[in-house]
Parts: structure tokens; sequence; C-alpha cells
């Protein structure tokens, strides 16, 4: 080897010797670069975390804060980062978290208007924009407090949705404030709905005409809003009907106000131009518990408060607490008047026909009562005081006694070759018909298309109904009688002025209460006020028809005393349509034999149905 090549060889290991150095520089210097970069963006974020007007965050993908700047710590109040302030959850709710983590899995970043919770009554409602993105292991945000612009917002929103008479939150209006309730509830927040009941403005329209009207239902809006303050939401959801949200304000101070309003309408006359008019108004409350409900059931529960207010007295408040429980014992009612408030449906309801016995003449007629049926979409019976309740408050009652009488009509039109020994068919008309125009109309309309069977109709009116209006009544009556009908006082001696307005309706028939007959052999009271009641039938030229006779015993006693017609189950229970044009009587659906002996002594035996 040469002093060339070992010169050649030395110069070689120098420049690798020197390249390596200059490698490792380079890498170096890199990683310094890197890290005073990570170190100024460290303290960048650091700098824009304390000077941001903003709240800034970083949140665990569990939910917990691990590191907000002094702007959110101001705004939500939170002393230390500890398990309890450092939840996310635990400032806006379980439903935000999901909300937010929702949004961050479908897109990498999420922007949301939240709220906070509010733990105590006294911590103001306050609205937020959350903007997120979603990094590697954690997520980084902002949290901006717009209260300020949400309500305004609100408030814009608000006047498309108000009442323009009186200003109260219509049925859009009433929509959204029960939706937004009901979730606020499910957010820990308490939630009490009134239903307010002005039980005179028709008193006013028809006195005093539409436009008075309207000025008076603008004071009694204005008088209740006074009372309520900031309290309480008014809703108007008919024209004498409002809803009054509570959110937030305990079921005791929401009596008190809702009270304080029906003081105020009964103690200050409202002003029809000059004229003072003391308003009469019921309101029933009901305080909701976190459950299954939705925005309609709510309302209903209400409407029903509300009714018992009015059935228990004006310028009253009734108050129910509506837990789960209590929806539970509820639904079917609920689910009535759920059917019930979309319309009349015949789906689900027929008629049964009870046997009406002749005391007299116990085989030579066949008579008989149509009793309202209705089943559910399982194949249960639904007991009919369900069914005429929720029908009145739904006010679909007229349109259920229209089906009945027609469907009665019809069938007595088609089975009329086979009832010669049919003296009559008691039908039941309902105090809203009788009381509404356009079902009497209907009424007699149809009576005219079936007046060659319609004539066999006993007709039967509640004495509570009857006496309510008496020129109504009477006219009804009337005019039915001039048909060729007949008219029956049903439930008679139930009121206390049975007797004193008697005289006064001209009736052809007394139908005895069943509470005097079904144990009036336990209680010689009872059968002393049947005997008055038959002797004065007698005296006023009706006939008297005992109901709820359940046994022989019972029988015995009515014939005793001289009753005309029997029903009840010694007769025989409702029968199927079906069955009752292959009856020759009545008494043809016995099946107790001592109770066919009996009604047979002396007479052939009565074939059995």
């Amino acid at each position: 080897m040469t002093a060339f090549d070992n010169l050649a060889g030395s110069e070689l290991l120098f420049a690798l010797v020197v390249s390596a150095l200059l490698v490792f520089v380079l890498v170096v210097s890199t990683r310094w670069a890197e890290r005073r970069s990570r170190l100024r963006s460290q303290a960048e974020l650091q700098r824009v975390y304390s000077v941001a007007p903003i709240g800034m965050f970083s949140l665990s993908l569990e939910g917990k804060l691990t590191n907000i700047n002094h702007v959110l710590r101001d705004m939500l109040d939170i002393p230390e980062l500890n398990e309890h302030y450092g939840l996310w959850e635990n400032h806006f709710g379980r439903q935000a978290w999901i909300r937010l983590v929702n949004a961050l899995e479908m897109d990498g970043q999420a922007e949301l208007e939240i709220h906070n919770l509010r733990h105590a009554p006294h911590i103001p409602r306050r609205s937020y924009l959350v903007k997120a993105v979603l990094e590697a292991d954690r997520i980084e945000g902002s949290l901006q407090d717009i209260t300020g612009h949400a309500d305004a917002i609100s408030k814009l929103r608000l006047q498309a949705n108000r009442d323009p008479l009186t200003d109260a939150l219509n049925s859009k209006g009433i929509d959204l404030q029960l939706a937004d309730s009901l979730r606020r509830l499910e957010e820990g927040e308490t939630f009490v709905l009134g239903y307010l009941e002005l039980n005179s403005l028709k008193t006013v329209n028809n006195l005093y005409g539409k436009s008075a009207g309207d000025d008076v239902l603008k004071q009694v809006c204005e008088r209740a809003k006074q009372v309520l303050g900031m309290e309480g939401q008014l809703g108007r959801l008919t024209g004498s009907e409002f809803l009054i949200f509570f959110v937030n304000v305990g079921l005791d101070k929401a009596r008190k106000l809702c009270q304080s309003i029906l003081d105020d309408l009964h103690s200050q006359p409202c002003l029809v131009g000059t004229t003072p008019f003391r308003f009469k108004a019921s309101m029933g409350l009901v305080g909701i518990e976190p459950a299954q409900i939705d925005a309609h059931d709510a309302v209903l529960v209400a409407k029903r408060a509300a009714r018992e207010a009015r059935e228990s007295g004006l310028n009253h408040v009734v108050v129910h607490q509506h837990s789960a429980e209590a929806l539970s014992e509820q639904s079917q009612e609920l689910r009535l008047l759920r059917k019930f408030s979309s319309g009349f449906d015949v789906t689900g309801f027929s008629v049964v026909m009870q046997p009406i016995m002749s005391l007299n003449d116990p085989f030579g007629s066949l008579n008989f009562e149509v009793l309202l049926r209705m089943h559910d979409p399982k194949g249960a019976l639904v007991p009919t005081g369900k069914i005429i309740s929720a029908a009145e408050e739904s006010g679909i009652m007229p349109l259920i006694d229209h089906w009945v009488v027609s469907t009665t009509l019809q069938w007595l039109h088609n089975n009329q070759h086979r009832l010669e020994n049919t003296e009559f068919v008691c039908v039941n008309l309902n105090g809203m018909s009788l009381n509404d125009d356009s079902f009497v109309e209907m009424f007699f309309a149809l009576f005219n298309r079936y007046g060659h069977v319609a004539r066999k109709l006993l007709i039967e009116i509640t004495e509570s109904v009857a006496v309510k209006d008496m020129e109504r009544t009477r006219s009804f009556i009337s005019r039915a009688q001039e048909k060729g009908a007949k008219v029956a006082l049903d439930d008679f001696g139930a009121g206390y002025t049975s007797f004193a307005y008697l005289k006064q309706l001209p009736a052809d028939a007394l139908k005895i209460d069943g509470a005097f007959i079904c144990n009036m052999n336990e209680h010689p009271t009872d059968v002393a006020i049947v005997r008055a009641i038959v002797t004065l039938a007698k005296s006023l030229n009706m006939i008297s028809i005992a109901e709820w006779a359940e046994d022989l015993a019972t029988l015995r006693t009515l014939k005793e005393l001289g009753v005309d017609y029997v029903q009840g189950y010694v007769i025989a229970r409702p029968q199927s349509p079906e069955l009752i044009p292959y009856a020759l009587n009545s008494a043809g659906f016995i099946e107790d034999k001592k109770t066919r002996q009996y009604l047979s002594y002396g007479q052939p035996e009565a074939q059995i149905i």
C-alpha cells in the first residue's frame, strides 16, 4: 500500500465522520426545533385559555373536564375539577353529553346549543353554544354564553306563537311549550299544568254578542297574567279554555296562584261596556312526575281535574298528583279520550238488548232496552261508565247517541215482522245530546225516516238532566210524543226534586232508580219509597218500570207493590240482538226454574230461549 493510498483512506474516513456529525447535528436541531415549537404551541394554547373571552375546555372521552380556562371556571362557578365539578353531565345533564358524543362520532366536530342544569329554583336558566372537535384521545372545545341571544330569539318565536286577541300562547305555542316542559321534566326540573275553564264566557257572548265577549276575554287574560307574573305561562286552547304552565314552581305555590286568579275573577267584576259582570270559572291543576306521559295525556289529565272542579263547584281548584301509578290506573280512560278526541269511529262499538218483562202479563209482550257496548282492540269489554265519561269530556256524546238511535231504528225496521208483541223499546239519551240543537234535529230526521217503527221507542231521560232545563225538556218530550214515541224519566227518585218537578214533565213512564230495587227486601224504607213512586205513577196514568231486579224475592215484592214492568238479571242479562226476534215474550229468556214456575202458575210454561 502506498502513502497515496493511505492518504486517500484517511480522507474518506474523515468525510464519513464529518457526514455522520452533520446528520447528528441536523437530527438534534430538528428535535430541538420540534420541542421549541411544541412548547410555543402549549404556551400559545395556555395563553389562549387564559385570555380568550369564551370558555375553553379539554374533555376526556369519559366526559371528565381535564383543563378549563378561567372564563369557563367563572361561567360555571367551578371551584375545582373534582369528581363532581369535573363531570360534564353534572353541569349540562346526561342528554347533553350524549348529544355531544353522537355529533363528534358522526362528523368529528360538533356545534350544539345546550342548557345548564338547575339544581335549585333560584339558579337561573342559561343557554350556551358549545363547539368541539375530536382529537386522538380527548375533546377540545369552547363554550359561549348565548342566553341574551337565545332569549331574544325566544321572544321572536313567542310572537309568532301568540294568540292575537289575548296575547296568550296559541295552539302552536302550546305544543312547543308542552314539549319543552316535558323535556325539562326529564332533566330533573318540575312541571305543574293548570287547566282553566271560563264557564261564563258563553253567557256573555249570548247576552251581549261576540265582540263584547272578546273584550271580556282580554280583560280576564290580562288579569290572570298579572297574578301569574313570571311564575306561569298562559296558553289559549279554545275560546274559553286555557292551559297554565308552571315550570320549577311547586305544586302548592301553583295552587295558590290559580286560586288567586279565580278569587280575583269572582270578587272583581269584568266590565261589559259599562255593565259589571261577575265571571265564573273553575280550574284543575296537575303535578306531573317523571313518567311515560306524552303531551296529549298531560292536557287530558289536567282537563279531567278541571271538570271535577266544575262539578264540585265553580271558582274552585282541584289538585291532582299525576304519578306513573296514576297514569297506569287511568290508561284505559286516556286511551278512550285520545280515540274520541280525534272524532267518532264506530270501530269496537255494538249494542245489546236486555229484556223487560210485564208483571201483569209476563207472556204477553216482548220489550227490551238497547244498551251500548264497546270492546277494546284486544276484545276486552270497556266499562260503559268510562265510555260515557270520556265521550262527554271529548264532546262526542251526541254522535254516539245518534249512532245508537240510528242502529236501533235500522234493526227495528229489518225485524219488524217478528216484533208484533213488542210494545216499547227503551233507548237512553244523554243530557249533552238533548242540549245539542244539531243532535235534536238529526234525531227527529231519523224519526221521520223510520216513523213506522220509531213509534215503539221509549226514550229515557235521566231526572237530573230533565230538571236542569225544564223548558227545553218539556219541548223535546212534547215533540217526541207528537211523533208517536213515549218518554220515560230514568233513575227516578235519585234526586231530591223528583216529586216536586214531576207534574211539570209530561212523561209516559217512570223508571225507578235501581238503588231502591237491588236490596229492597233488606230495607223497609226502600220498599216504602217504591210503593210511593208506583202509587204516584198510577195516579198520573204513567207506567212504572223497576230495574236492577236480581232475584225471585225482589220480583215477588215488586209484583205485590203493583210495579208494571221489571228489568234485571232475574229476567235476563243483556242479549245479542240476533236472539231477540226468536222470542215470543220477555219471560222466555228466564233460566231460573223457580222463577219460571212462579210466573207460570196457572199459565202455560214459557218457552226458553
